[in-house]
């Protein structure tokens, strides 16, 4: 898949992977998607591969579903990282950088790198190597006021063209919008430090996908790749990827099977 390029967002060629899928090289990224249910037994099995500190954190979850979601989510990263660093799930151990960006502690000494997000059924992790990388997914909701929010969460160019849409289609423009700006704050590892009515996202599906303008620092546009899909109908994603000059990048879609 080209990233960059316009596609219909239901399109996303989600496929099983096969049995020996080696670690993404440099150029290359895989993003799985994984659906956050799961049996008593499945449940069980996932809670075995927690540590201590994410087995007390699952603990404080008010609602059971919201407990179960997160034993699911995290049991899953540490399976997938396990898969790429050759390692039990159980063994893989994180470090979080200034914002909170999770990274992979260095006593791996690997230059995998990932990032992951998660909302209502599902679970997005994105996977690369050398090269910073950012997800997000989010579950379109038809009762927010999409008048007043672009305007106070995106540019005047963002909130400009979502507004200049159907009104129809204006929900559906605000959460593909929202997870393209989010998976770039997430990539570039600076959280909410990073303004964001001073950076701006394509947002009409007819054009190409992409960083289309950063007003701190304009040559940040040609530093990034993007690429927009739906992880389910309804529930649109996005992943930021720092480019690398004069390349393409490859990226897999790929479906966590029970």
């Amino acid at each position: 898949m080209s990233v960059g390029r316009h596609r219909s967002l239901s399109d996303t060629p989600w496929a099983a992977p096969t049995a020996n899928l080696p670690p993404p090289r440099e150029g290359e990224v895989h993003l799985w998607r994984v659906r956050l249910s799961a049996s008593p037994a499945e449940l069980a099995a996932a809670k075995h591969l927690l540590p201590e500190d994410e087995t007390e954190r699952a603990a404080r979850f008010h609602f059971a579903r919201d407990h179960d979601r997160y034993v699911i989510a995290r049991a899953n990263l540490r399976r997938l990282s396990g898969r790429y660093l050759g390692l039990p799930g159980k063994e893989v151990r994180f470090q979080y950088g200034e914002y909170g960006k999770p990274g992979f502690h260095s006593v791996h000494a690997s230059r995998l790198t990932f990032n992951l997000s998660h909302a209502g059924d599902y679970a997005l992790y994105g996977f690369t190597s050398g090269m910073a990388i950012g997800v997000d997914l989010e579950a379109e909701d038809h009762d927010i006021e999409v008048e007043r929010l672009v305007h106070r969460f995106f540019s005047e160019r963002e909130a400009r063209a979502v507004l200049a849409l159907p009104v129809e289609q204006r929900h559906a423009a605000f959460f593909r919008t929202w997870t393209r700006k989010e998976a770039f704050i997430k990539a570039h590892g600076q959280g909410l430090g990073l303004p964001l009515e001073r950076f701006s996202v394509t947002v009409d599906l007819a054009s190409p996908v992409r960083l289309e303008a950063v007003d701190w620092a304009p040559g940040q546009v040609n530093d990034w790749s993007m690429t927009s899909f739906e992880v389910a109908e309804g529930v649109p994603a996005a992943g930021v990827i720092s480019s690398l000059k004069g390349s393409s990048l490859k990226v897999s879609f790929l479906d966590v099977r029970p």
